[in-house]
């Protein structure tokens, strides 16, 4: 598929919209992620850097809760005044569900993309825009880890080869691109449709009829929605024309579906800026 081809899914925005710039990515403050604050590494965030901040977004957003905007402002303060490098090894807590182990966190792309390009734009905040939840919240507690993972296999065993869903392994990726390859392979429409249906695919395994798969969509929906939601806030109060969203990838699908709906608001490809 051509980037021409991918770019008709996106819509085109009108003048009285804020464009909102979804960059997907794998999450890259997990140890299978390697080299993230290398010199390598580190000159290619900069290029990267380079390209989005001649698209000028007036914010820049996060894959952070909103309720810890003031943790989020903190640490953005520490990079913004020095007292951290984005290429040194710092230890801070993260407050992403999931994630432990906080001598990772500074690899993250919300401190090497999100904290670097605000900082180069001179912002004084990187906006939090998250609202974490599990998505099994709506199910029922008789519903048990293990079940439900043997409910998720079988969903993907059951599925046609033909049908099965596409896509690459990030971290293999990772290693044979240079950082701004790596979040065009991301962020191409077969890369982004692959995920989405390989979590439908997932949630829709099981043979019983409790609607189990529902349910993890519906905690997986809601948690876009109020991304949605924030993003406006964000918006109305910044009066800005051009926000950039740094997210998960498995959200960039999605979000570009509920973007298109709220009148004031239009999803953005980033694949112009990726490969100019």
């Amino acid at each position: 598929m051509t980037s021409t081809d991918c770019e008709s899914r996106w819509p085109t925005p009108e003048p009285e919209q804020t464009r909102v710039l979804l960059l997907g990515t794998n999450h890259l403050d997990s140890p299978r992620v390697e080299g993230v604050l290398s010199a390598e590494r580190q000159r290619e965030f900069e290029e990267l850097i380079a390209r989005f901040a001649d698209w000028a977004p007036d914010g820049v957003c996060v894959e952070r809760s909103h309720r810890h905007q003031d943790h989020v402002d903190d640490i953005y303060c520490d990079y913004e005044t020095g007292d951290r490098d984005y290429a040194e090894q710092t230890t801070f807590e993260s407050p992403r569900m999931g994630l432990d182990d906080p001598e990772v966190t500074c690899q993250s792309e919300v401190v090497q993309v999100g904290f670097r390009l605000a900082e180069r734009l001179g912002h004084d905040r990187v906006h939090a825009v998250d609202y974490m939840m599990d998505m099994a919240a709506h199910l029922d507690r008789d519903v048990d880890g293990e079940w439900l993972h043997a409910q998720v296999a079988a969903g993907s065993e059951k599925l046609p080869a033909s049908l099965a869903p596409e896509s690459h392994d990030p971290v293999e990726v990772w290693g044979d691109s240079a950082v701004t390859e790596f979040l065009a392979c991301q962020n191409r429409e077969q890369h982004l449709r692959a995920n989405d249906r390989a979590q439908f695919t997932a949630a829709f395994g099981g043979p019983e009829e409790r609607y189990v798969g529902s349910r993890l969509l519906t905690g997986w929906y809601e948690r876009n929605l109020k991304i949605t939601e924030n993003l406006r806030l964000v918006a109305g109060k910044t009066d800005a024309d051009r926000l950039l969203l740094v997210v998960g990838v498995g959200h960039v699908h999605i979000l570009r579906h509920l973007l298109d709906n709220v009148p004031l608001l239009c999803p953005v490809s980033p694949l112009p800026v990726l490969e100019a």
